[in-house]
């Protein structure tokens, strides 16, 4: 069994130094070793005197360095406790008989006694506490009975939209802002910001568990009234596109076959290798305010901050116009047309919205199904495209790392 002797008293506790020696004991044990080696030398070369009187000298010279070092009681080192001792012999008042050595109770009374009352400190900090417990409670309170009216205010809003009339009608948005802020609808503002991958599959084990736990912050960052979603947009890329600003143009001199090399491996690389598709990562963000103004300069906090945590993951963010935004819906709603619009354009024409240019010409929420008998109720159809919505009921406790991966190149 494995013990370790443990002394009752804090003052019998001595440093270590080197050996199980303390300093002082080391430095006395060292002194005595010197003098004694210094002795034999002068007496046994030089004097020419026997060894066992030379034994005899050496002990008597040790004798009281060893005593500095290793003779101690009560708290006393030797040369106090020899002090003591012949002030007894020579009965000197002036000096205790022997050291009196307190109970602990009685040092611990008395150790009681000098420190200050904490009970009025501890009284303050309890209040303190409370106050403190109290606020949050409030905040807390006033935090979720703000959600509650959010919500019941767009369930009112809901219910007091009216049908759609026509294709435009169906996006559910009131206006995009230039700047790239959406007003979702009264009091409800939006802004969307494109982040770089980071390829979390070929990092280290550690630097996996590092983008981990930083992308936790990330989530944990939102607060109740704001909402988040992250969007992984596919689209096929359009090759002459591609070419026209990938591509290196050829000069007609003789660096032009280099050229043609290299353009080469770059369409098998990026067209072939990715099956002509590009993915696409958005987060968009909403939150409620009263106006635009008040919108802008929370979102764009909001912004800032994002920017900073992906950062730290190795990822760049941008935040995108308003027309970057119409042109990504527009890829969505009309994948095979070139966006042609211009905010200029809406002074032509008040009844003229950003709607108008982005929407397809038609939804049909019933398409036919394969059994002219049936319709499907599952999917729409606009265009010579299909769209159909699905969501997770339930989110699983644990999911593989490779889950959104997955999910973005079906």
């Amino acid at each position: 069994m494995i013990a370790t002797k443990t002394n009752l008293e804090i003052t019998e506790y001595r440093e270590k130094f080197f050996l199980g020696l303390s300093l002082r004991q080391l430095a006395c044990f060292a002194a005595a070793a010197m003098l004694a080696i210094a002795t034999c030398f002068v007496c046994l070369h030089w004097l020419r005197m026997d060894m066992q009187v030379v034994s005899y000298i050496v002990m008597v010279e040790v004798l009281p360095f060893l005593g500095l070092g290793f003779i101690h009681r009560d708290g006393y080192p030797f040369e106090k406790l020899v002090k003591i001792y012949w002030a007894w012999h020579s009965e000197n008042a002036a000096v205790p008989i022997r050291p009196y050595k307190e109970s602990r109770n009685v040092q611990k009374r008395k150790e009681l006694a000098e420190i200050p009352n904490v009970k009025p400190i501890a009284a303050e900090t309890k209040k303190q506490r409370a106050k403190e417990g109290k606020q949050r409670s409030k905040q807390l309170r006033r935090s979720a009975k703000q959600s509650e009216m959010n919500a019941a205010q767009s369930a009112r809003s809901i219910k007091k939209r009216r049908a759609p009339e026509k294709a435009a009608d169906c996006l559910q948005y009131e206006r995009m802002y230039e700047s790239g802020i959406c007003e979702v609808e009264s009091g409800l503002f939006s802004m969307t910001m494109a982040f770089t991958d980071v390829n979390f599959q070929l990092a280290r084990q550690e630097e996996q568990k590092s983008l981990f736990t930083q992308y936790s912050e990330f989530l944990n960052y939102f607060d109740p009234d704001t909402h988040l979603q992250i969007s992984l947009v596919t689209r096929r890329v359009d090759e002459a596109e591609f070419r026209r600003d990938t591509f290196l143009p050829l000069r007609g001199d003789a660096r032009d076959r280099y050229s043609e090399e290299m353009n080469r491996v770059i369409s098998e690389k990026a067209l072939q290798g990715q099956n002509g598709l590009i993915r696409e990562k958005y987060i968009t963000i909403s939150l409620h305010e009263d106006d635009y103004r008040k919108a802008q300069v929370r979102l764009l906090k909001r912004a800032e901050d994002i920017q900073n945590l992906f950062k730290r993951m190795g990822s760049t963010v941008r935040r995108l116009s308003g027309i970057e935004r119409l042109n990504l819906l527009h890829g969505i709603t009309r994948p095979e047309e070139v966006m042609a619009f211009s905010y200029d354009w809406l002074l032509a024409e008040d009844s003229l919205t950003t709607k108008d240019f982005i929407a397809p010409s038609g939804y049909n929420w019933k398409p036919e199904h394969d059994d002219s008998r049936a319709v499907y109720n599952d999917r729409y159809q606009f265009g010579e495209y299909y769209g159909k919505v699905l969501y997770l009921r339930d989110i699983a406790p644990q999911m593989k790392k490779t889950t959104c991966f997955r999910c973005s190149v079906t």
